[in-house]
């Protein structure tokens, strides 16, 4: 493991395996549970505009959580990776079923015509995925930066969750200057 610490490359590959050995019934039962975790967390309660990413491959589910944001009649935002700038673009959605659709690399995305721009200013509470994580909240993501270089934009009081299974909890990982602490990691087990 110490070996790796040196390897962001080969890190992420080895956690990226560990959790895609999850099954699909582990993946729906641990959701549940990181979601109930999540949903008591006041700060998150008393956010009025969530950003939070859109569940894939064997990411921590989320539609689960975002159905419940819109009955509490919440603002969601949902990111749109632009490749070519490595940036977020952030746009609000209303319905899972009504303003998305599947991009070229099978990732669900918000339709262009539903596209509703909001800016980072607005969000309040932010949920991120991610590959491994540190027991000290720092985040090891696919390796774009897109989230470092967003969370830099956030206001100063807005709080940032990483959503993850316990699978994907180490001491360490290996972290670079830009790479972002986050406020919450939650896991199954609770809140870090």
């Amino acid at each position: 493991m110490e070996n790796l610490l040196n390897d962001k490359k080969a890190f992420r590959k080895m956690a990226l395996d560990k959790r895609n050995t999850l099954r699909a019934e582990e993946i729906q039962e641990k959701s549940a549970l990181i979601k109930a975790h999540l949903e008591n967390l006041d700060s998150y309660q008393k956010s009025n505009t969530v950003m939070v990413y859109l569940n894939f491959r064997s990411e921590v589910l989320t539609d689960d959580l975002i159905e419940n944001l819109f009955k509490q009649g919440k603002k969601v935002v949902v990111p749109i990776s632009i490749k070519g700038t490595r940036t977020l673009l952030l746009s609000e959605i209303k319905s899972l079923s009504d303003d998305l659709e599947l991009d070229f690399y099978n990732i669900r995305v918000p339709k262009k015509e539903s596209i509703k721009e909001v800016s980072p200013a607005d969000i309040d509470f932010v949920i991120t995925p991610g590959v491994a994580f540190s027991k000290d909240k720092y985040r090891m993501g696919y390796g774009g930066g897109y989230y470092d270089t967003f969370i830099e934009k956030l206001r100063a009081d807005a709080l940032t969750c990483a959503l993850a299974f316990d699978v994907q909890i180490f001491d360490k990982i290996p972290k670079e200057e830009h790479d972002k602490q986050m406020d919450y990691v939650i896991t199954e087990n609770g809140c870090i």
